[in-house]
């Protein structure tokens, strides 16, 4: 009898959930659609700048390229030390991290309810997902970008701060894992992982605070170098327009940050104002369009690398 009305409960339950929810939600969905909508009309009366903004996010980069972004974004969150993006070292490092982050999702998924395993799995996995289907099927890079995936982060710090509550903390845990451990006690044991977590992380963070670039700077990660070669001469001329994917006024802005101030910038809106460069400075071109790279061509122009796809020297004394 104790079993039946149990069912007949949950079975009550579920009936009311299915009830209520489709309204929940279509209420909440509305309420999100009106709030964009100033956002949506932006983006409808600019859709091809809004397209070819976000151009550089579709380039094709191989499966290989894909997967390594993919441990680096997720792992940084507790570890973050680059040995170089191809050494296996920096990947083998992430790994103990990785498998904390999985147990963290394994352990909430069995001693959780039903409602926090779906908000936890859904808020981690759903942006991921979506991101990745049209990596996987039309090429792109959006699942490599670690700032896109910014939403499926906090649910990984609630997993692996309930694994940690939940075997540092109350009597009513099972005790196998620490049973099989034959150094250390269950709770010792995961204050060492805790230790050990707490430690790369205030590591990680102390390292890239100081440098001057990071593996996650996309589309920006070659910015300190351009501003110490511009800086390196005498009397320097930096010349750039909107570029092909319009992301150029933002980096100029953040490259203008790390340039001296001897640095003269010429900010092209129209090809005519190339009429105003003379030959008295030091002339470089930051990431040009395919237009003022046609422009400066037609003027004879000669154009030599100094950072392989971002920052050119111009002569033009011809």
């Amino acid at each position: 009898e104790k079993n039946a009305s149990h069912k007949k409960y949950n079975s009550s339950k579920i009936k009311l959930l299915i009830q209520t929810l489709p309204g929940k939600f279509f209420i909440t969905a509305l309420a999100i659609i009106i709030l964009y909508i100033p956002w949506i009309l932006v983006i409808i009366n600019n859709l091809q700048r809004a397209y070819d903004a976000t151009n550089w996010a579709r380039v094709s980069v191989g499966f290989n390229v894909l997967v390594k972004k993919w441990i680096l974004s997720f792992s940084s969150l507790f570890i973050d030390l680059d040995f170089g993006f191809d050494s296996i070292a920096t990947y083998l490092l992430r790994l103990p991290f990785l498998i904390i982050i999985g147990f963290g999702v394994y352990t909430v998924c069995r001693y959780c309810s039903r409602s926090t395993k779906l908000f936890v799995l859904t808020s981690i996995f759903v942006p991921f997902i979506i991101l990745v289907i049209p990596d996987l099927f039309w090429s792109g890079k959006r699942s490599a970008v670690t700032r896109y995936l910014t939403s499926c982060f906090p649910a990984i710090y609630l997993s692996v701060a309930y694994l940690f509550s939940r075997y540092l903390g109350g009597n009513n845990v099972s005790h196998q894992l620490g049973d099989r451990l034959s150094l250390f006690s269950r709770q010792k044991f995961w204050r060492v992982v805790l230790a050990i977590l707490l430690t790369a992380s205030i590591l990680s963070c102390s390292i890239s605070a100081v440098s001057d670039t990071w593996w996650n700077k996309t589309p920006s990660y070659f910015n300190a170098e351009v501003a110490k070669k511009i800086n390196a001469s005498d009397y320097p001329l930096l010349l750039s327009d909107i570029g092909d994917d319009y992301t150029n006024i933002g980096d100029v802005i953040s490259l203008s940050y790390l340039l001296d101030d001897n640095v003269q910038l010429l900010l092209l809106i129209q090809l005519a104002n190339l009429e105003m460069v003379t030959s008295e400075s030091e002339i470089f071109v930051f990431r040009p369009s395919r237009k003022l790279l046609e422009a400066m061509k037609a003027k004879q122009w000669e154009l030599k690398s100094v950072v392989a796809g971002e920052l050119w020297r111009v002569d033009i004394s011809n």
